[in-house]
């Protein structure tokens, strides 16, 4: 008696999003990620429109920034506008990264 052979059939993967969960084949992500950011905390401290100002500008109004919330702070919601500027605006992600290794390199990422 001969048995039946099966085939491996590759199936496109099917993905359903709702809300909260988005799952794509096997792998599956949920929660609000970043989260939404708060307006105008680092453009009170003068750093708004960050492709027209020069670097020194704007790590004046960083240095200014540190001082209210702390490296680690600023250098949280510096992360938080490189990742959300990454594909709509990439030029301004690069700023907010190169801004983020100063914050880096002159204070360090203290809690305190």
């Amino acid at each position: 008696m001969q048995t039946r052979k099966h085939k491996a059939v590759a199936k496109s993967p099917s993905y359903t999003r709702s809300a909260k969960k988005l799952v794509y084949g096997k792998y599956t992500r949920s929660g609000p990620g970043i989260g939404p950011l708060r307006r105008g905390l680092l453009a009170k401290h003068g750093y708004s429109g960050v492709q027209k100002m020069s670097e020194i500008d704007r790590h004046k109004a960083l240095d200014s920034a540190v001082k209210e919330f702390g490296s680690l702070g600023v250098w949280r919601k510096l992360n938080a506008v490189a990742v959300y500027t990454k594909r709509t605006s990439s030029g301004a992600s690069r700023i907010f990264k190169a801004d983020m290794d100063y914050i880096r390199s002159k204070y360090g990422i203290k809690a305190f």
